[in-house]
């Protein structure tokens, strides 16, 4: 079986737990604010689905859906809508810096994320001249955050990037400057983009949800990290493998969830969150504040 067949299984599979998954609908009869995102493709990245006979707007459908049910079964209270468009002015063979293109024959490209360095570089052109035009889509799309998908070699580089809303930026109300630093941008490695995690875990950065390296006292919550189960095992979007390496896994699986500490919100019969693992507390508190960048960005 390939590679892709066997993914789509997996992914079909996923989305069948979410099905299962018994956690109780709290956002019922509330209105959940609406996050607007606009998804910028680079003519790269749908050639390559193209080439594969896959379309790269029906992947970017299919993780707008899956976002929305990850968010409704982790009992977030907050729904995306998406919106994607080709992004001519990103050439990703001319304009990507070439400290920034990984060597296979020098490094393990899978293991060294690139994209950090990527994002930081588009940041800047964009805080400086906009010379990929992120702001001139965004504003015309009237988007609240903006996520760029490109290539990137596919399976051979790390997944994703994000700046993160942090808790100085967060507490200072809509007055920041977010287009000074950006942070409604997200990066993703489209080739692994439809499997939702990497969609999933950097827009929880977006709404200022940490990961290994981030600082519990930079975060607007302390518990605002993902929660691991090494008995079962499993893991949620925002959590590594580190925890489950030491419990003597290779890995856990990554399950459609966010952690909750609530314990009506369970993965087939197992808590998802506890004390010190509460992504679902900032995820209900940021919603309202991200939905409306687009009102407040210039």
């Amino acid at each position: 079986m390939s590679k892709l067949a066997i993914l789509s299984r997996h992914a079909a599979r996923l989305t069948l737990v979410l099905g299962l998954l018994a956690a109780p609908n709290t956002a019922r009869g509330q209105t959940a604010p609406a996050i607007d995102i606009l998804v910028l493709y680079t003519g790269t990245a749908a050639d390559e689905f193209a080439k594969r006979k896959r379309s790269i707007e029906k992947e970017i459908a299919f993780v707008s859906h899956m976002q929305n049910r990850i968010f409704e079964a982790s009992g977030v209270n907050a729904r995306v809508n998406i919106v994607a468009k080709l992004w001519a002015e990103f050439d990703e063979a001319k304009h990507t810096p070439a400290n920034l293109v990984c060597d296979p024959s020098t490094l393990d490209c899978a293991n060294f994320n690139f994209q950090i360095g990527l994002i930081s570089h588009i940041a800047t052109e964009t805080k400086n001249s906009d010379a990929y035009a992120v702001n001139k889509h965004r504003k015309q799309a009237g988007a609240d955050l903006v996520s760029l998908w490109m290539w990137r070699a596919g399976w051979d580089t790390r997944g994703s990037a994000a700046a993160g809303l942090r808790k100085d930026d967060y507490n200072l109300g809509n007055g920041v400057p977010f287009s000074a630093q950006n942070r409604f941008l997200s990066l993703i490695v489209a080739e692994k983009a439809w499997l939702w995690w990497h969609f999933a875990h950097e827009i929880g950065h977006s709404l200022g949800l940490g990961d290994t390296g981030d600082s519990p006292s930079d975060l607007i919550h302390d518990d605002a990290f993902g929660y691991v189960d090494t008995q079962f095992p499993f893991r949620t979007i925002m959590a590594d493998d580190d925890e489950c390496n030491k419990a003597g896994f290779a890995a856990c699986m990554r399950i459609p969830l966010y952690s909750n500490a609530d314990p009506a919100f369970r993965y087939l019969g197992h808590p998802i969150g506890k004390k010190g693992f509460n992504a679902a507390r900032t995820l209900n508190e940021t919603a309202p504040f991200v939905a409306g960048y687009s009102d407040v960005l210039p």
